[in-house]
C-alpha cells in the first residue's frame, strides 16, 4: 500500500534539489495556491499531471494523494445540499455544486499535490536539517549566537513536519489491521479505530521527541 506523504528514494530533479529550497517553496506556493482563481488552479493541476513523468510521480500516486480531497468534496457536497434544502431552495439548485466550493476544492487539490511531491522527494532527515539551517541563517542575520540549544523552533517545527507522513502511516497500519480481522467500512470502524489511532500517534510523537532530545549535543 502506498503511503501518503511518504519519502521515496530516487534520482529525479526534485530529489536533487536542496531541501531548504523545497521547504521554502512549499510555504510560498502553499500560500500562493489559495489566492488562485478556479481556472488557474485547474491549469496548474493539468500541468502537474503533464510533468509527472519528469518528477517521476506515478499517476497512481497522484490520484492516491487526492483521495482525502475527494472525501472532503463529498462531505462538502452533502452539507451544501442539506443547507440548501433547509433554506427551501427551488429544485434543482440544491444539487448544483456551488462555485465557491469548486474553487476551494481545486485549490486544495493543488496544495495536496505540491505537498506530496515535496514530501516524497525529501527524506525526514533532510527536512529536519533544512529547518535547522534556515533558523541558523535567520539567527545570524540578527547577530545572535547560533547555539544548538537555542534552536527551539527548528526542533518543534521539524518534529511537526516529520510527523505528518507518520500520521498517514499510522492510519494505514490501523486500517490494515481492521481489514485483517474482516472488519467492514462504516461508522463502527471509525468509532472503533479512532481512539486507537490517536493513542498510537501520541506514542509515536513521544518516541520521536525523545529521539530528538537524545541527539542534542549536551546529551552526547
Amino acid at each position: 500500500m502506498v503511503r501518503l506523504f511518504a519519502y521515496r528514494s530516487g534520482s529525479s530533479f526534485l530529489h536533487k534539489c536542496d531541501a531548504r529550497v523545497k521547504l521554502i517553496s512549499l510555504f510560498v506556493l502553499g500560500t500562493f495556491v489559495f489566492i488562485l482563481p478556479r481556472n488557474a488552479a485547474i491549469d496548474c493541476i493539468a500541468i502537474f499531471f503533464v510533468l509527472s513523468p519528469v518528477i517521476r510521480f506515478p499517476l497512481k500516486e497522484i490520484f492516491l494523494s487526492l483521495k482525502p480531497v475527494m472525501y472532503y468534496a463529498l462531505i462538502l457536497y452533502i452539507s451544501s445540499i442539506v443547507s440548501a434544502l433547509f433554506a427551501h431552495a427551488p429544485f434543482p439548485l440544491p444539487f448544483i455544486p456551488c462555485e465557491r466550493d469548486i474553487v476551494i476544492l481545486c485549490r486544495l487539490a493543488l496544495a495536496f499535490l505540491i505537498a506530496n511531491s515535496i514530501y516524497r522527494t525529501t527524506s525526514p532527515l533532510e527536512l529536519r536539517e533544512a529547518v535547522e539551517s534556515i533558523e541558523k541563517g535567520v539567527v545570524r542575520i540578527f547577530r545572535k549566537k547560533t547555539e544548538y540549544r537555542r534552536l527551539l523552533f527548528s526542533e518543534s517545527f521539524s518534529l511537526l513536519i516529520v510527523l505528518i507522513p507518520e500520521v498517514f502511516a499510522v492510519w494505514q497500519a490501523v486500517f490494515r489491521a481492521w481489514k485483517a480481522r474482516r472488519g467492514k467500512k462504516g461508522i463502527r470502524m471509525i468509532i472503533t479505530l479512532f481512539p486507537v489511532f490517536i493513542s498510537v500517534c501520541m506514542k509515536r510523537t513521544y518516541v520521536m521527541s525523545l529521539a530528538l532530545k537524545s541527539r542534542r549535543p549536551e546529551n552526547t
